[in-house]
């Protein structure tokens, strides 16, 4: 895809417009600081919000102009953004293009405004402040932390939950799941291997924070109207289950009869209904006090989970098969084990 192509499609998570520069260079500097925290992205100088190219004034000298944001972001910013900056002509119209390339040292933030205050995130095509949960998460990024492997420590399990684990977790795998796998899984850490993770306490059900899947079955294809909600807590696993065994009891299925053999055909395939919501249990951002959604339409079945992206995964690079690993943990669990994946008998 050409950059005219691009620029048609409109702004983006990773893209951004600007005709041309604000005198105040916070307006543009916060998006650079938002883009390294996030997919990295480009702001496209010489292009009006509304699509149209109108290029840089010929009368600019591009060399200082680069320098002049090369020095304005090195001194507004911190840590150290790593970007580049390149010309592009399309028809008669020089553009500037200033790539910025996803960073790990994050957050990033406008150091006159403060860590608090002056850290950054894409939602969307927009900028906006990172609000608390946002900048715990690039906190924990930046030091290598995933919040699904930190030790909990006011939680104390007992032998009944040591089983309860093994036992919910063996049904869904195709062997049985000892205490071993545990400490293997990193559901149990520390020096006697008895103190719990948060993985683990979201898998029995104890986790703090708010965490549950919703879900609801509206009247044609709007949210105006719902013929049906239920609400499930407790263990992740269980929450899995009465999730998806809510949308199968809310999609249409024919029954195929083959002599005393029956078959039954789901309008939707039952392992993407099964993947989508587990996907949305291992993936979701857990620091959040807010809980996974599932919506049944006549025509659609949508699956909301609370976060964005993680890192630096883009849309794209997601449709493509790639991940960004906010909850390894439980994703070990998922994956190689096949633990979470395995739920209404099904997988």
């Amino acid at each position: 895809m050409t950059l005219f192509d691009e620029i048609q499609n409109g702004e983006s998570r990773t893209l951004e417009f600007k005709a041309e520069l604000p005198q105040d260079s916070t307006k543009w500097v916060k998006t650079v600081v938002a883009f390294a925290n996030g997919a990295g992205g480009r702001i496209v100088i010489g292009v009006t919000d509304s699509r149209e190219v109108v290029g840089i004034p010929k009368e600019t000298d591009i060399f200082e102009l680069k320098d002049s944001i090369a020095d304005t972001i090195d001194q507004m910013c911190e840590p150290q953004i790593m970007f580049d900056i390149t010309a592009e002509k399309i028809d008669d119209a020089q553009l500037l293009i200033l790539r910025v390339f996803p960073c790990n040292a994050t957050p990033y933030f406008i150091k006159k405004q403060g860590k608090k205050n002056g850290t950054y995130i894409r939602l969307g095509a927009t900028t906006r402040n990172a609000d608390f949960t946002a900048l715990e998460e690039l906190q924990f990024r930046g030091k290598r932390i995933f919040y699904d492997s930190i030790v909990d420590t006011e939680l104390k399990i007992s032998d009944d939950d040591i089983k309860f684990l093994c036992d919910d977790l063996s049904a869904r795998a195709d062997r049985k799941i000892t205490r071993n796998d545990l400490v293997n899984f990193k559901l149990l850490v520390g020096e006697n291997k008895d103190v719990p993770t948060n993985a683990c306490a979201l898998l029995l059900g104890k986790h703090d924070f708010t965490s549950r899947i919703q879900c609801a079955q509206f009247k044609g294809v709007t949210r105006t109207f719902f013929l049906d909600k239920k609400e499930f807590e407790g263990p992740l696993c269980s929450q899995i289950d009465g999730a998806y065994n809510f949308v199968l009891s809310h999609i249409k299925m024919s029954l195929e009869i083959n002599g005393i053999v029956h078959k039954e055909h789901y309008e939707i395939p039952v392992a993407a209904v099964r993947e989508l919501i587990v996907n949305a249990a291992v993936h979701r951002n857990y620091q959040m006090p807010s809980s996974i959604q599932v919506a049944v339409y006549d025509d659609r079945v949508e699956v909301s989970s609370p976060g964005t992206l993680y890192g630096s995964l883009t849309i794209e690079e997601a449709i493509n098969g790639h991940s960004s690993l906010r909850n390894p943990v439980l994703a070990r669990t998922h994956w190689k084990k096949s633990a979470l994946s395995k739920v209404g008998g099904l997988g």
